[in-house]
């Protein structure tokens, strides 16, 4: 939370100190007050608050933070669905796979003499920077709580190799084969001879559309199917100090309406959301038995 060193007004529009809330600008007024401690509301009259803070502050003059907070979200949430498709397709055209990318978006929001949250701008490169004690225990615990939830994969550099060179001669040939079918201890030769020992499993099931999940009346996903629930699930435990704020079981139906296409993902997640306590117990009962037929522990 941060605030304008000067009161604002609308007299001199070029006094930049009430009109703009930047670190960058406020830094330089005289009376800009750095927050000289790292624990949370030590100092009330401070230049940045953190939303306990403010939140505290809030229930001093008896205003009700969660009302404001949640309309502080709502923003939030459809600010990121109205960008969605252009994020689904930065995303597949940066990586192979679901768990290789994420970011980080910074969202200023104002709020006006009603306490209305207006949208200012979206930061797709937040500053990291620490300018106090305060500061450096926010956003250090940020990114720890962001690495912790992405859950990053250990790097492999002889499957990328051999992925890699893959794609290279799938480029060079036209022909078209799966990354999966190349083992470390294979050879490209042997893939495209058919000499390798690994034979790939040809009925291996696949991510269906949309159109076919909701035509599903039973609620019964494929293995695949099941594993991206279960990667958001093991996410959501690795979350931290996160609020996850969407999807939700109460809110999936408020916000689905304003997404433009349908994805076969998003829509595993809200008809999973949506089950009973014991539907879902049945989903990991289920996911655990396929787990362990397929050969994996």
């Amino acid at each position: 939370m941060r605030f304008a060193t000067q009161p604002y007004q609308t007299k001199n529009r070029k006094q930049k100190f009430c009109h703009l809330t930047n670190f960058s600008i406020n830094k330089k007024a005289q009376n800009y007050k750095k927050a000289s401690g790292a624990e949370e509301g030590e100092e009330e009259n401070c230049s940045k608050w953190s939303i306990k803070q403010l939140a505290a502050a809030f229930k001093s003059m008896d205003i009700e933070f969660d009302g404001v907070w949640a309309k502080i979200k709502d923003v939030i949430i459809k600010a990121v669905i109205s960008v969605e498709p252009i994020l689904a397709n930065n995303l597949s055209r940066a990586a192979n796979g679901r768990r290789i990318c994420f970011e980080v978006f910074g969202f200023d929001i104002i709020l006006d003499r009603d306490l209305k949250p207006w949208l200012l701008e979206v930061n797709v490169l937040p500053s990291l920077s620490s300018s106090s004690e305060l500061d450096k225990k926010i956003k250090t615990s940020l990114m720890c709580d962001t690495f912790n939830t992405i859950g990053i994969v250990p790097y492999k550099k002889k499957q990328f190799e051999k992925e890699t060179e893959i794609r290279n001669w799938e480029k060079f040939t036209g022909l078209t084969r799966k990354t999966e079918e190349l083992q470390p201890k294979d050879t490209v030769e042997d893939v495209w001879s058919g000499q390798s020992p690994f034979k790939r499993d040809k009925t291996a099931v696949k991510l269906r559309s949309a159109k076919e999940i909701l035509a599903e009346k039973d609620q019964i996903f494929n293995r695949e199917e099941q594993l991206v629930v279960v990667e958001v699930v093991e996410e959501y435990t690795r979350k931290g100090n996160f609020d996850l704020i969407f999807p939700r079981s109460a809110t999936v139906e408020n916000y689905k309406k304003y997404f433009k296409v349908q994805r076969a993902t998003n829509t595993m997640l809200w008809t999973w959301l949506q089950m009973s306590k014991e539907k879902r117990t049945s989903f990991f009962r289920d996911f655990k038995i396929k787990k362990q037929n397929a050969g994996f522990t």
